[in-house]
């Protein structure tokens, strides 16, 4: 837990990052680098001091602010503003990493499930995990699942190209080789179902010179309409009602009030 705090400036080739500590995958940093090489971190980075600074010769750990870190060295800052802070407990650390939501976006399935395995392995017991999360333990299950995905498979799901509800049934499946067997033929005999539909550069009419209407979102026959409004308006409800929902959360329900997801993979997403 946290004993003290203090803020200083800090010299960011001082700052160990620990590898496998932050269990985001992907780091958007376009946006952030050309303000911070500009204008320098705004937003302390929080870290700790370095248990282990002798193994690798930087005093200072980090807990959270990454995107930031990167940003600076690759501006070549000569310092950054740290917060300092005392962690007898490293899965609390991480957990308030999480919590601090400064990575730019939220955690994909794939990184929340590198984030639970991570907070395991730290000490925490699933139960924990799931109260510290607010949501159940069957959703930090699956989310736990997800870790056996082969490398094919997660780029997969991360794409888009298979639903969440696939990724959990492939996780099953033993042996990379066997995963990514299924998961070829999964993709196929999705790919024989799409409809065939009229070219995307040619109007219905023929005439190539004609406006071409707007598309409707792929799996439902027309865009939302007046009749969708109720359960639009539902869902929204359902979810800024109950703390334990995300903004991701609302996303999946309005995908699945517009017939983009259907209704599994939607409880799986929110994890009812």
């Amino acid at each position: 837990m946290k004993k003290a705090s203090g803020y200083y400036s800090a010299d960011p080739d001082t700052i160990h990052v620990l590898d496998g500590f932050n269990p985001r995958e992907v780091f958007e940093t376009d946006d952030l680098e050309a303000d911070i090489a500009q204008n320098g971190v705004r937003v302390s980075l929080l870290v700790r001091k370095a248990p282990k600074a002798a193994e690798h010769g930087k005093a200072l750990e980090l807990i959270d602010g990454e995107r930031r870190l990167r940003c600076a060295l690759a501006a070549n800052l000569e310092t950054v503003p740290v917060k300092v802070e005392t962690f007898t407990d490293q899965a609390e650390g991480l957990f308030v990493a999480l919590s601090t939501g400064s990575g730019g976006r939220p955690l994909d399935a794939l990184e929340e499930s590198r984030a639970i395995v991570n907070l395991i392995e730290l000490g925490w017991a699933p139960s924990q995990v799931a109260e510290r999360w607010g949501r159940t333990e069957a959703w930090v299950s699956q989310r736990r699942s997800l870790e056996n995905l082969s490398a094919k498979a997660r780029n997969a799901l991360r794409e888009g190209k298979i639903t969440y509800s696939l990724a959990r049934n492939l996780a099953t499946v033993d042996g990379a080789t066997a995963q990514n067997e299924k998961l070829k033929a999964a993709i196929a005999k999705a790919k024989r179902k799409a409809p065939a539909g009229p070219s995307d550069s040619t109007p219905s009419n023929g005439d190539p010179t004609a406006e071409i209407p707007p598309k409707a979102p792929a799996g439902i026959s027309s865009r939302p309409g007046l009749k969708d409004i109720r359960k639009i308006a539902e869902a929204i409800s359902m979810v800024s009602s109950d703390a334990k929902f995300s903004p991701d959360d609302l996303v999946s329900v309005l995908k699945w009030v517009c017939g983009e997801m259907d209704e599994a993979d939607m409880q799986d997403a929110i994890g009812i």
